[in-house]
Formats: C-alpha cells, structure tokens, sequence
C-alpha cells in the first residue's frame, strides 16, 4: 500500500509540473511535430542580419556576447545583445568560403572550424576545412580595441567539410569534428597536431543518395563519455561512448528519429537533456527532460518556440539570462540550398522562459 501511495504521489507532481509548463496534450510520442506549450516563452529577435546572411552556429562568451559562424561567408560574428550592432572580428583567408562549428576551449578561447563549401548546392572543396584558435580573453570592442587575429590550428587535408567541433571532457587534448560531406568523424591532437577518424560509424555516415547529402552535423561531448551527434540526411540524433582517446567504446542509440534536426545544446551536466534546433520545420525543441537554470525540467518532448530556420542553441550565460535560449538562424531553411540563395537575412533570436526556479 505505501508504494502505491508513493507511485500515486509521484504522478501527481509529475501532473503539475506539465500542468505549470502548459504542455497541451498531444498523442504525438516521437518525430514532428513535437506538442507544443499551451503558455510559450517569449521569443525576441536580438538582431536580423542583411539579406543572404547565413547563420550556421553560436557560442556565448563569459560576458555574455555573441560570436556567430557563417554558412554565407568566411567570417566571425560579434554581437552584444545589450547593444546589438554586429560586427565581424574575424575574416579567414582563402580556400574558406564559410565558418561552421564553433567550441570554447579555456577560458574566453574559441576554436572555429572553416571549410570550402556552397550553401546553396552543398558541394565543397575536398581538404579544404582547417581549423583556428581564436583567444578573445579581456577583449571588448569598447574604445574601438581590435580583436585578436586566429591562428591556424590544423589543416584536414583528407576532409569534406567540417561542420560541429567539441572537445573532450576527460581529454582536453583532443577535439572531434564532424565531417557532414564523408560522414566521419576527425580526431584532432592539440599537442602533436595529429589528425585521423576517431569514428566511422552509423551516427556520422551519409546515405547513398540522402537529399540533402549531410552526414555527422552537429557533435557535443557529454557526460559519461557519450558523443552526441545529429546526422541531418538520417534524420536522427544519436549518442554512442568514447574512450579516453575519442574513440567508439559502444554501440550507436538512436534518441530522436524522423526529426529533421541540425545543432543543439546539451544539459550543463553534458546531456542527456538536449535543445535541438529544426530548421526545415522551423523550431526550437527539447528532449530528454531538459531544463533551463532550476526550475523545472521540461516534459521528455516539447517544442519550444517557432523561428525561421533555426540553426544552433545556446543557453544563456549570465545570472540574468538563465532561463535563456539564444538560437542563431539562416531564416529559411535547407529548401533554399536548392533553389537559389537565402532571401532573406539570418537572425539572432532570443527565447525566454516564464518558469519559476
């Protein structure tokens, strides 16, 4: 009997709490749409870019600045949400055609990766993609200081095109890139500089004739030494174990099939709470449970928000932006890789919670 009345009590506040968030009730399990909130966050655009303007991925600074790669030409992104006039900080040197992934690795130190490659049919350059270190530690634009300029880290010479990077929680040293046009995963050492594939497998390749043709999208390290990755072509984001080295120590697990998924964000713990980014459908989604600051944590899929084409999520950094989304965007979606360029310019939105801590 008092298990019982514990079972029963549990239901309850498990009741309340997708009553408090304002779940609407769906018969929806997996796949899109996820059900949405009844009561939404408020979503706010920081800053809409010029037209053609690209927004492939994000990464929040300590101060709470914005650094923003481009799938629509080789630059980085500076934006102030406070203050929010964009400026470029950094551009990188031929053959770059586009920034993708973006990593903090130390602190206010980014790594970003380049790659040659069109976004409007997706053919690239083969071994073109490098990546940079980029230190911005005690850097502000104020009084017009110039940012410092990125050093070249590493040359993938046997590469497609490098899309997400993450790090090693148990191993700094080394940092994973997902390749989305060999559908692999690259294994870079910091020390030596030494490149080869740490993974080959179901979670990275590309299927035979997969419109479009992107394999391994975006990848994050997370706890317990899983790699979470989202393949853009299998419409799935899947996690399998590393070993100390990056290498698989474990079979792929699918966790989200037929979502048309690009970057996402990870719980602060490495995962498996997760914020996804659906461009094609335009959304903002959650799953595993995931949770903003201490308040509550989500029902096991929800769609958040609704923005035009989104691309990367980040949660926010400061005290004050913890129940905080910060989603980049294209503004349009993969339909426009095929018929001509982006219309209409990428925006930086910002999606905030009503959810008590």
């Amino acid at each position: 009997m008092a298990r019982l009345i514990h079972l029963a009590r549990a239901l309850v506040a498990l009741t309340l709490t997708v009553t408090a968030l304002g779940l609407q009730p769906s018969s929806t399990s997996s796949g899109f749409p996820y059900p949405t909130l009844a009561h939404p966050p408020k979503v706010e655009t920081i800053y809409r870019f010029p037209n053609g303007t690209w927004l492939e991925n994000l990464a929040i600074r300590p101060d709470g600045t914005i650094l923003s790669t481009l799938l629509s030409s080789p630059q980085l992104l500076y934006t102030d949400p406070k203050h929010p006039s964009p400026r470029t900080i950094a551009r990188f040197p031929r053959p770059a055609m586009v920034t993708t992934g973006i990593l903090e690795l130390g602190a206010d130190t980014f790594y970003i990766a380049t790659a040659a490659i069109s976004n409007r049919n997706l053919e690239y350059e083969r071994g073109a993609s490098k990546i940079y270190k980029l230190c911005l530690a005690g850097w502000s634009p104020v009084g017009g200081k110039k940012p410092p300029k990125p050093e070249l880290v590493a040359s993938f010479t046997e590469s497609g095109w490098l899309n997400g990077i993450t790090a090693l929680p148990q191993n700094s040293n080394i940092i994973l890139a997902a390749d989305s046009g060999l559908g692999v995963i690259w294994r870079l050492r910091l020390d030596t500089g030494a490149i080869d594939v740490a993974a080959n497998n179901s979670a990275a390749f590309v299927p035979t004739g997969a419109p479009p043709p992107v394999g391994a999208n975006g990848v994050h390290a997370g706890k317990e030494n899983y790699l979470y990755v989202t393949n853009r072509s299998k419409l799935q984001l899947s996690r399998f174990r590393l070993d100390m080295e990056g290498s698989p120590a474990g079979e792929v697990e699918v966790l989200e099939q037929d979502a048309k998924v690009d970057d996402f964000s990870v719980g602060p713990d490495g995962g498996p709470d997760v914020f996804l980014t659906d461009g094609p459908n335009g959304a903002v989604l959650s799953t595993g449970g995931a949770r903003l600051g201490k308040g509550p944590r989500l029902p096991e899929r929800s769609t958040l928000a609704r923005t035009g084409g989104p691309t990367a999520v980040q949660r926010g950094r400061l005290p004050n932006d913890r129940l905080s989304l910060y989603v980049s965007s294209s503004w349009g979606g993969m339909e426009y890789n095929t018929t001509g360029p982006v219309p209409v310019g990428g925006a930086i939105t910002k999606i905030t919670f009503n959810i008590k801590e």
